[in-house]
């Protein structure tokens, strides 16, 4: 690979992180939602236990299971390790992983296709258009609220899916190392995955298995 395509594929990718925390902006800067049935409030209790009783009991959760051992820990740990209050530190990581998504989608199409303007087609589209699950009437129903933007908005914004997110972002990478088989790499990745997210988990399982 030379300079010139480094240069463009960086460029590329720096549009598309800009684009993604221009469109994930509003939410960034949210501390508390107004939708208490959600999931950030669970995220952000996880990570509230990391950051003032870090790998300890929690007697009042799963018969006073270790904490390390109930959920993949590292999505709570970035949140704890963030310096902002709780609120805040979920939903500037849940931005990130929204907009890590796109990018981790263009190296995947990179991979796959060899061309930029495909790769960069898929991300975008991803990124800005509705999504074809959109022809089913749930799908559709649930996205009308949103004027039907990307699902993956729809999902940040309605149910704070964001460790699915950032799972999703990791998971499209180690298929594109995978891919050009750098093994280690995607091997390193994968585990990342594991240790991110459940439905992460499940859903890089069934890519991998087929």
């Amino acid at each position: 690979m030379t300079k010139k395509d480094l240069l463009l594929d960086a460029t590329a990718v720096g549009c598309l992180l800009i684009l993604g925390l221009g469109v994930a902006a509003p939410y960034a800067r949210m501390e508390f939602s107004s939708e208490a049935w959600n999931n950030d409030y669970i995220y952000m209790s996880l990570a509230r236990m990391l950051r003032e009783q870090p790998w300890t009991w929690n007697a009042l959760e799963y018969c006073g299971t270790p904490f390390a051992y109930v959920y993949p820990p590292l999505f709570q740990m970035l949140i704890a390790a963030i310096p902002a209050s709780i609120g805040h530190a979920y939903h500037l990581a849940s931005a990130l992983g929204y907009a890590l998504v796109p990018i981790s989608l263009y190296v995947l199409a990179l991979e796959l296709f060899r061309s930029r303007f495909a790769a960069a087609f898929a991300a975008i589209t991803y990124s800005l258009l509705p999504s074809p699950v959109y022809v089913l009437p749930l799908w559709r129903n649930l996205a009308r609220g949103f004027h039907y933007a990307p699902w993956g908005f729809v999902t940040l914004m309605s149910y704070s899916e964001a460790g699915h997110t950032f799972a999703l972002a990791i998971a499209l990478t180690s298929l594109a190392a995978a891919w050009r088989d750098r093994w280690r790499l995607s091997t390193v990745l994968a585990g990342a995955v594991f240790l991110f997210n459940w439905p992460g988990i499940i859903g890089l399982l069934l890519v991998l298995l087929r």
